[in-house]
């Protein structure tokens, strides 16, 4: 099973890339996901999954280890994804990159 992580707080100026370089000596992931407006702009949260190969209490130690600490002097907030939270986010990223309506994607 694959765990998710909601991370909230980004700063707006952070990418996938300055997330995923803070989660992973915590394990490996699988994607990072940072929830943009129509215009592209930063939501400030987003979403980490771990791989199928991670430990689960590996990815909790994360969230002890992460939570409230800072990335680029903002405070980020981070918890466990519930399983539809997870899949509701991903179908709508992916129906805005395909250009569909939001909502489940199949």
């Amino acid at each position: 099973m694959a765990y998710g992580i909601k991370v909230g707080g980004i700063p707006f100026g952070a990418t996938e890339a300055d997330v995923r370089k803070l989660f992973a000596p915590y394990g490996p992931i699988e994607r990072v996901t940072i929830l943009r407006n129509a215009d592209g702009t930063s939501r400030g949260f987003g979403f980490v999954n771990f791989s199928e190969t991670a430990k689960r209490e590996v990815v909790q130690q994360s969230i002890d280890d992460l939570d409230k600490t800072t990335l680029f002097d903002k405070k980020l907030y981070i918890q466990p994804a519930t399983g539809e939270e997870r899949l509701y986010r991903a179908d709508k990223t992916k129906a805005k990159i395909e250009g569909k309506p939001a909502g489940k994607v199949r």
